[in-house]
């Protein structure tokens, strides 16, 4: 290098460094959650909901996604002719596999992890299926099937040879586990898998026989497909073989002319009471002689569990099976050749404690009986891969559904331009984009863009949504580390397109960058640990560079001159609060809090769990007082909604010391909101400001789910007309904590919480309240 091209590089670098490096302090640069801590993984209640952690594609719009076993939900249940719900299925079904992973997959009941075969799995997400019109939803299911079907496969393994001898073109295809939805499903997917296998037998597991030819007063085609009459239309179209068996049923039929016409379609049937005159391996042998070496499908309704393990479903039976009785008989099937399956009729909304979602998931690990939806799921896997029957005997196979798919088939010449390929319609050529419904699609905030933002050093944004599933310093009721997921999960009907509220009349996400950047992986062990985890992660992403299109007002009030990014922290019980206030204070030295409680939360150290230890000292009730301790906070903070009981005045007194002025749940009888909103103005003024949300401000009985309910609170409309008119505010992050929705069956507190967060980005981004319109009142006279 000449040294004239030296001194230029030399100057470049300069100035570089000098537009990089903002006037004023520097803040030393803290140490990243990425090399403190390692990977940001997912615990089982953390993270963005995929079946059992899978990678997530939207593998109907990305046709460069490749492989194997395809998880497909179809979220339709309007061909149900009792309880509807199962649109809220595959949502359900994923959130029962929490627990599940591949890290964990090892099953001793089939000796084999479905996850490590060689196989590429992937969580292909949902069809947008539409719920107004079922003629349309079934097109769109047929062409999403197929889309994937007539992918080529991920692997080379000569194990996926099996299956190219059952297909027209004589190649491999993916397998499709799809996660329904009420049964009709079958319909769509049987008319996809005809066109590459032709005629297939059926499995089929339910306490129903799916083979009416129509209910009484179906007076048009659409009205014949119902999710009790799917299989009878099948068998008209040709679709079904003749070698079809149910099994687990216990219906009420019109009488015997149902089982005669059932054999017309191609069934024949083992009902619920035959486990205990024949036993699991009797009932094995004859589906396996039944459907033979014909490519097969294994369709699954939930309801062939008996209710009392599975209540969730719209068609509930009694006297059914047990979980562990129908992973059994699912073992003793490996070896056939299974060219995909389902699990359907899981509607969450009649069972409070996800044991029906849990057991589809879980089916295919073997797990209890209180977790049979999920086994049916992970057993289908297991099925795709296991090519034989262990020979110890029917009972210790060690098959696996994934492992049936995994060892039949040769990979596929992308050139390959056959008859199947030619017929298939493309589903994103047909409906476009493979949008996200209110009720479908991974779970992420607002069905933002999810990035695990601890590990990718590379993101930037304005806003962050990041979850801290920490609950280990709570007093009384636990289950907050549930929060971020179920906060998420109330948020599924909002959408950055649909974010546009008429009280403030803005859509927040139109401001700025906002992403969702999961949860931080809080031990939940070690309360000492968590602290400085969180701690870590907040300081993480407090640290990065913002895009700029948010608000540049706070750039003023940090150390450095700089613009930070905003962090919308959903917790977790309280105590979070104490690690994010010592990186905020790092950055912005000590701030105001606007505390949203039921609780004033400035107990003395030691008070609620005596002084025994230090982390002991470390509470949702005492962390206020630590930080003041620690100088985080000024002393220009102040409570809104507090109505809990105190052992004296000197409490009271003791607030006032840690900074605090209250407002009392009564005062906005006696005050009204915007009282109450011109006292916090005046008291915070144009110091930075953090708001934290305690959902127990909430009344109880507009959000039950908390850790320490107190009754008389204020409603959900006051506390956001409260919460607008504190717009321009120095906001420099925000949290909502303490949601346990354990103790919600509604999922109302939830819902709540996630409109309430939406109010929090709105605050970080708008400079000023909303001006309200009053329009002028008409009267009943004026109206005549």
């Amino acid at each position: 290098m000449s040294l004239k091209s030296f001194v230029q590089l030399a100057i470049c670098s300069l100035v570089v460094f000098a537009q990089q490096t903002p006037l004023g302090n520097t803040i030393e640069q803290p140490e990243t959650w990425l090399s403190k801590y390692g990977p940001q993984i997912d615990q089982p209640f953390s993270g963005p909901l995929s079946f059992s952690h899978l990678p997530y594609s939207r593998c109907l719009e990305d046709e460069s996604s490749q492989f194997d076993i395809a998880v497909l939900g179809m979220p339709f249940d309007t061909g149900t002719s009792y309880r509807p719900g199962a649109r809220f299925g595959p949502y359900a079904i994923r959130s029962g596999s929490r627990r599940q992973r591949e890290a964990r997959g090892y099953s001793l009941a089939w000796d084999n992890n479905p996850y490590e075969q060689g196989s590429q799995i992937l969580d292909c997400g949902d069809v947008p299926v539409i719920p107004f019109d079922n003629v349309l939803a079934m097109d769109q299911m047929q062409v999403a099937y197929s889309t994937l079907l007539n992918r080529p496969m991920a692997s080379s393994q000569s194990v996926w040879a099996k299956g190219a001898q059952l297909a027209k073109d004589g190649r491999e295809h993916p397998r499709i586990v799809s996660l329904g939805g009420d049964h009709t499903i079958v319909l769509p997917i049987l008319r996809a898998l005809n066109k590459v296998y032709g005629p297939v037998s059926v499995i089929h597991f339910d306490a129903h026989l799916d083979t009416w030819d129509g209910y009484p007063g179906t007076v048009s085609d659409q009205s014949r497909i119902t999710h009790g009459t799917f299989f009878y239309i099948a068998s008209e179209e040709g679709l079904i073989s003749n070698s079809s068996i149910h099994a687990g049923i216990r219906c009420k039929l019109v009488g015997l002319g149902d089982i005669e016409h059932d054999e017309s379609v191609g069934f024949h049937f083992i009902t619920s009471d035959d486990i205990d005159d024949h036993g699991v391996p009797a009932i094995v042998t004859r589906i396996r002689e039944r459907v033979g070496d014909t490519p097969v499908y294994l369709s699954l309704d939930i309801d062939v569990i008996d209710p009392g393990l599975a209540p969730a479903t719209g068609t509930p039976e009694a006297g059914g099976w047990t979980s562990r009785e129908v992973k059994r008989i699912i073992r003793g099937l490996a070896g056939l050749n299974f060219v995909g399956a389902d699990i359907v009729e899981v509607a969450p909304v009649y069972d409070h404690a996800e044991i029906t979602g849990t057991a589809a998931a879980d089916l295919a690990l073997g797990l209890e009986t209180s977790f049979d939806s999920l086994s049916n799921l992970l057993s289908y896997l297991c099925l795709f891969i296991s090519p034989r029957v262990n020979q110890v005997g029917v009972w210790s196979q060690t098959p696996f559904l994934i492992a049936l798919l995994q060892r039949n088939l040769p990979r596929v010449d992308d050139d390959n331009d056959d008859e199947i390929s030619s017929s298939c319609t493309n589903s994103r050529a047909k409906y476009g984009a493979q949008t996200d419904l209110g009720y479908t699609g991974p779970l992420s905030y607002s069905h933002l863009p999810y990035t695990r933002c601890l590990d990718d050093i590379s993101t930037t944004f304005d806003i962050a949504v990041l979850g801290m599933p920490f609950d280990t310093a709570t007093s009384y009721r636990p289950g907050a580390r549930f929060g971020p997921y179920a906060i998420r999960s109330g948020s599924r009907r909002q959408s950055p397109a649909g974010g546009y509220a008429l009280n403030w009349m803005t859509n927040p996400y139109n401001h700025a960058t906002v992403i969702d950047c999961g949860d931080v992986p809080v031990n939940p062990y070690d309360n000492a640990l968590a602290i400085d985890q969180m701690e870590t992660a907040y300081t993480t992403l407090l640290s990065r560079p913002v895009n700029g299109s948010a608000s540049t007002r706070t750039a003023k009030l940090a150390h450095d001159g700089a613009e930070h990014p905003r962090i919308l922290t959903l917790g977790g019980d309280h105590t979070i609060v104490l690690p994010i206030l010592r990186s905020l204070h790092q950055v912005y030295g000590p701030i105001s809090v606007i505390h949203f409680d039921a609780h004033i939360d400035t107990w003395p150290a030691g008070a609620l769990s005596g002084d025994f230890s230090e982390q002991s000292k470390v509470t949702h009730g005492t962390f206020f007082t630590l930080a003041f301790e620690e100088g985080l906070m000024s002393n220009t903070s102040i409570h809104a909604g507090i109505r809990n009981k105190l052992h004296g005045p000197e409490l009271i007194e003791h607030d006032e010391e840690v900074g605090f002025e209250l407002i009392m749940a009564d005062d906005i009888d006696d005050l009204g909101t915007d009282e109450i909103i011109k006292h916090i103005r005046q008291r915070i003024g144009n110091s930075p400001v953090y708001l934290s949300f305690d959902i127990d401000t909430i009344d109880p009985g507009q959000a039950p789910a908390t850790g320490t309910p107190e009754p008389a609170g204020w409603t959900g409309r006051e506390t956001k007309r409260i919460l607008r008119g504190l717009a321009g505010l120095n906001f420099v992050g925000a949290d909502i904590v303490e949601v346990a929705p354990a103790y919600d069956n509604a999922d109302i507190t939830g819902i709540l919480a996630a409109g309430l967060a939406d109010d929090f980005l709105t605050l970080f981004v708008t400079d000023e309240p909303p001006k309200r319109q009053v329009k002028q009142k008409r009267t009943l006279k004026d109206d005549l």
